[in-house]
């Protein structure tokens, strides 16, 4: 969905970030393997969080990043070389095979621009939900309706998220069952 000519304004919604790798070294598990995710942050500034394809882990760094290939695979091997997983284990125990793809957001900075989202200062139009895509590097936003999506998106801009971090998509009313 295109919406044209909408600006983002206001303090930037990243500068959250920084709380939200904090809140995570502290050892909280409230968001699962996000949490371990932003630990790696911690030690690779840049770090957009990873997705497993075809026994490879595609790790988003933003770029420019100092992080080498072999300095990810040497933290990939420790964070999850005592997995409980077998399947991790072995994926880990054969030299993590690693693909850095250039990100433009870390993945605290989409974790900050999703509390925003969800914990709004202002009412967005039609919103419905918000989550962290690690397969984009974005964070998707749904909205009832169409008609919704430009309006709930200048909202959004509004409260300092820059629109190239998020993908609007249209989800209808959700019922909880």
């Amino acid at each position: 969905m295109v919406c044209s000519g909408i600006v983002t304004t206001g303090p930037s919604a990243l500068a959250a970030a920084p709380a939200v790798i904090a809140k995570a070294l502290t050892g909280v598990y409230d968001r699962g393997e996000q949490d371990i995710m932003l630990r790696i942050e911690s030690k690779l500034p840049g770090f957009g969080g990873w997705f497993l394809a075809a026994d490879t882990f595609n790790v988003y760094m933003k770029l420019p990043s100092s992080a080498s290939p072999e300095e990810v695979r040497r933290i990939f091997y420790d964070t999850y070389s005592q997995r409980p997983e077998e399947f991790v284990r072995r994926l880990i125990a054969m030299g993590p095979r690693i693909k850095i793809i250039p990100g433009r957001y870390s993945l605290s900075e989409l974790i900050a621009i999703e509390h925003l989202v969800t914990q709004p200062s202002k009412r967005i139009p039609g919103w419905t939900g918000t989550g962290t895509s690690l397969l984009h590097n974005r964070v998707v936003v749904g909205f009832t309706d169409s008609a919704s999506v430009c309006p709930g998106a200048t909202a959004i801009a509004s409260m300092g998220i820059p629109l190239d971090a998020i993908e609007l998509e249209v989800w209808g009313i959700i019922r909880a069952l």
